[in-house]
Parts: structure tokens; C-alpha cells; sequence
């Protein structure tokens, strides 16, 4: 590979782990969200 790729690759490589990581953050909080509607709604279910 030349020299002048590797910054760019290393720079894209942080910029889509950097962008992964909230993406991940994002599912993790929504699933959690949605975990909690479904542990509130279970006792109503239940009856």
C-alpha cells in the first residue's frame, strides 16, 4: 500500500467504529426502552 492511504484507512477506520459505536448505543437504549415497556405491561397481561 502506498504511504498516503494508511492516515485515510486509519481515519476511516476510527470515523466507522466511532459511528458503530453510537449506532450500537442507539439499539442497546431503544432495546432497553422497549424491555421496560415490556416488564410494565407483563403484570397487566397477566390477569
Amino acid at each position: 500500500l502506498p504511504s498516503f492511504v494508511h492516515p485515510f484507512s486509519a481515519y476511516s477506520t476510527l470515523t466507522f467504529l466511532f459511528w458503530f459505536h453510537g449506532v450500537v448505543r442507539v439499539i442497546v437504549f431503544l432495546v432497553f426502552l422497549h424491555i421496560q415497556k415490556l416488564e410494565d405491561a407483563s403484570p397487566m397481561l397477566c390477569r
